[in-house]
């Protein structure tokens, strides 16, 4: 049950950063500048269904 009230709590509060875009981005540069161990940067590797478009990406990487 505690999951379940989690889980409205959270969405409640993402709908209501759709309202408040600047207190959004504020809390958003806050955790860059901060760190935080739920956010992971990488770059995501170029994919496509089939191997022959990729590999214009594979030599400018």
């Amino acid at each position: 049950m505690h999951n379940y009230i989690d889980l409205h709590r959270h969405a409640a509060v993402r709908a209501a950063m759709l309202d408040h875009p600047a207190v959004a981005l504020r809390l958003v540069v806050a955790h860059a500048i901060t760190g935080s161990g739920l956010w992971q940067v990488r770059p995501e590797p170029p994919r496509s269904q089939r191997d022959g478009n990729c590999q214009p990406c594979r030599l400018q990487g």
